[in-house]
């Protein structure tokens, strides 16, 4: 964080967002400020997919923020950067955080629950306590996320060629074993990728294919390139 972090109110953060700014570095955001239910939410979310597109080469920079307890659900938050930024108990259920940078970020105690993470980036990113169930993995690079082993609800997580290190691996194995015992993930460097998932009780189960005995979640992790 900064020694001298720039504080901003919700109204304010709402404001700028609208006027187009896109630099937040080291911002202090109130605690606990509610931008779902601000009163220009929705002509937040309509910005926001508007620019979709523009938010790869021009994205909103929240990195080193100060977001303590923000409650985002359902906002469309489309390739943040929020790298080493605090969202500790932060409520972002049904976010769109896809393509998102969140290195090294604090999500202590946060509210991840159903929230989009495809091809996000979360080496480094603290999840001790988080609610990870229905939380979508598909692309997100975990190599070298920071307490899985401590989140909740990983079992329930949705992954798809979701890239992991060994430890991470043995942890989501370990954790998804608990509601299907013949779960086996296998370390190999060819991969059949299969896209086809059915939905059992809120996990993500894959598909397995005739040849294949026991269900596997090799198609689901792929190790991380070094």
């Amino acid at each position: 964080m900064y020694a001298c972090m720039r504080e901003l109110t919700g109204d304010e953060f709402v404001r700028l967002i609208l006027q187009g700014e896109r630099n937040f570095l080291g911002i202090k955001l109130e605690e606990e400020f509610d931008i779902s239910s601000h009163l220009d939410f929705k002509h937040l979310q309509d910005y926001m997919m508007k620019e979709r597109y523009n938010f790869f080469d021009n994205p909103i920079v929240l990195r080193s923020a100060s977001l303590r307890g923000l409650k985002a659900k359902e906002t469309y938050l489309f390739s943040v950067n929020a790298a080493n930024a605090d969202l500790e108990g932060a409520c972002l259920v049904g976010a769109d955080l896809r393509f998102a940078n969140l290195k090294g970020a604090n999500l202590k105690y946060a509210n991840l629950r159903k929230v989009r993470l495809s091809d996000a980036y979360l080496q480094e990113a603290t999840v001790a306590g988080a609610n990870l169930i229905g939380a979508d993995f598909h692309h997100a690079h975990l190599d070298g996320i920071r307490n899985l082993e401590k989140s909740k609800g990983i079992e329930h997580g949705i992954y798809c060629k979701t890239r992991v290190s060994a430890r991470e691996q043995k942890i989501i194995e370990r954790a998804m074993t608990k509601i299907n015992p013949f779960v086996k993930v296998k370390h190999q460097t060819d991969y059949d990728w299969l896209d086809d998932y059915s939905h059992s009780t809120g996990n993500f189960v894959k598909v397995p294919m005739e040849s294949e005995v026991q269900e596997t979640i090799s198609d689901k992790i792929e190790p991380a390139l070094k």
